[in-house]
Formats: C-alpha cells, structure tokens, sequence
C-alpha cells in the first residue's frame, strides 16, 4: 500500500488536516482490496498502480467517500470483483492484459477530470460483459456438441439393434447384406437423429429392408 507508506514516511504532516484524513481513508479502501485473500497478487499488483489517481480525485471531490456510484469507486469495485478467484498467473492472459491497458488508460491520462474514471469503468464492463457472453456461447455449443454426440451414441445402438434383429441368423443374399449394412444403415442413423423412431420414415426404412431381406 503506497499510500500507507507515504503516511508512515511522514507525508501527512505536509498535507492539511482534511487532506491527511483523506490520504488515510484511501489507504483503507485499497487495504480492503490488498487484504482479500481471493484476489491474486497478479490483479493486487495492478489495481495498486491506481492508488495515486485515486487519492488524487479524493482531494479533488469528497464525493468519492459518499457516494458508491462515484466513477473511481465504481471502477475500484467492479477491479476487485471481476478479479477474485482468478487463477490465471499469466501476463498474456486477455483479461490481465485488458486491465493493465484501463489501468495504464487512466494513469497516464487523469489530470482532474473525473469523467476519464467513468470512460474507464465503463470500457472494462463492456469487456467482462463481451467475455461472459463468448463464454456462454461456449458453453452453449459444447452443450450442443456433446447432445448431438449423444443422439448419435443412441442412434447408432437403436440402428444396430434393429438391423441385427432382421440379419442375424437369417440367410441373406451378400449383396443385399452389404448394401444395408453399408448404405442403409448411415441412412436410418440420420433418419433415427433427424425425425426419431416413431416417425413414419423410420418405419418406412425399416420395411425396406424386411422388403429386401425377403426377396
């Protein structure tokens, strides 16, 4: 905590009386974000380079302390959430990468312009907000995948058990054989994923093939 350390140093002294207490409540609030045991040291490190802007909007607007809308406390909060339980300890990670550009954003930009606090704020929202949803997405066609891998497990066996039924132990023409065996069956497989076995088409295919086992 810099500003702790500034305080210690005896940079207190050099400020008024509201300004020190000041100094000292801003340290508390990033005591608050150093203290959190499931923010890693990686995202501690870089919400720590905003301690002078900060303090430096503290100074400019008292609001900061009052009000929990107030863009530098808004910005600090949302830091501090999107941060705990992350477990990626990589620099080139996207998410390390996007906060340390914010960051940067407003270290080397904010002079006594609150309003770079609330284009900053809202930027990193618009960017979780982009991560969740590709997330979702993700987790949606996964979701799909894995389904229609499912039906095609389930398919596979209902077409199997259906196929062995009509040619096991019974004497077929090789040819005929080989062309339920090789054709038909991927044929029933689709019919079985797209329409189900209660569909007509499923039924339709299967007397096919009593047809032809028949002839």
């Amino acid at each position: 905590n810099v500003l702790r350390s500034l305080s210690h140093a005896g940079a207190v002294g050099q400020l008024n009386q509201t300004d020190g207490m000041t100094l000292d409540i801003v340290s508390i609030l990033f005591d608050y974000v150093f203290d959190d045991k499931a923010i890693p040291d990686l995202m501690k490190a870089l919400i720590g380079k905003l301690q002078i802007p900060v303090l430096k909007v503290a100074l400019l607007d008292k609001d900061l302390f009052s009000k929990k809308s107030h863009p530098a406390r808004r910005l600090i909060d949302v830091l501090a959430k999107s941060s705990v339980g992350y477990t990626n300890t990589s620099t080139e990670d996207k998410y390390f990468q996007y906060v340390e550009k914010i960051i940067q954003y407003v270290t080397e930009n904010f002079t006594d312009d609150v309003e770079l606090f609330n284009s900053a704020v809202t930027k990193l929202e618009e960017f979780l907000e982009q991560e969740t949803l590709k997330t979702e997405e993700r987790a949606e066609r996964a979701a799909r995948s894995l389904s229609t891998k499912e039906q095609i497990v389930h398919a596979k066996l209902a077409v199997d058990d259906a196929l062995s039924t009509r040619l096991e132990g019974i004497d077929v023409r090789e040819f005929v054989r080989q062309f339920v065996l090789d054709y038909w069956r991927q044929l029933l497989i689709v019919t079985y994923i797209e329409d189900g076995a209660d569909s007509e088409a499923w039924h339709q295919q299967l007397q096919t093939i009593d047809d032809l086992i028949g002839l």
